[in-house]
């Protein structure tokens, strides 16, 4: 199996997203977004 990659900084990453339960979560969303918390 031949793998190949990407050059680094090739692809431009908008958001990254962690989706959850909203009753877990101690905001209340049910997910966490990267370039909101000003990650990214």
């Amino acid at each position: 199996m031949e793998v190949r990659t990407l050059p680094a900084g090739s692809v431009q990453l908008l958001d990254h997203v962690v989706v959850g339960n909203a009753t877990s979560d101690p905001t209340g969303l049910g997910y966490y977004s990267f370039r909101s918390a000003g990650m990214l």
